[in-house]
């Protein structure tokens, strides 16, 4: 077999569109995914800045609400609420689009 034949058909293996990568890192927060998956994830990771960028907002989603208020300073709790700047901000923002 060619050179180029193998090449192909590992990079076949290895290749995940954006939804079977999203499905993977998702599955991942839950559950160990196998060897495959996970070199296939982190091949398609290597060139797809969205999914790295969900990758990392969906580890930190799952980070936050894995703990509990008990476990958090009384700091960490006020850092997770918006400001009144950005929260007026945002509504105005909802306002201007609804008109």
């Amino acid at each position: 077999m060619k050179l180029k034949t193998k090449i192909i058909k590992l990079m076949d293996y290895l290749m995940l569109d954006c939804k079977e990568a999203s499905f993977l890192i998702s599955k991942n927060l839950d559950t160990n995914i196998s060897l495959k998956e996970k070199i296939q994830l982190k091949s398609h990771l290597l060139y797809c800045n969205f999914c790295n960028r969900y990758h990392v907002q969906s580890k930190m989603i799952d980070d936050i609400l894995k703990i509990t208020p008990e476990k958090m300073s009384e700091k960490k709790l006020k850092d997770l609420h918006l400001n009144k700047e950005i929260k007026a901000k945002l509504k105005q923002q909802l306002k201007s689009k609804k008109n």
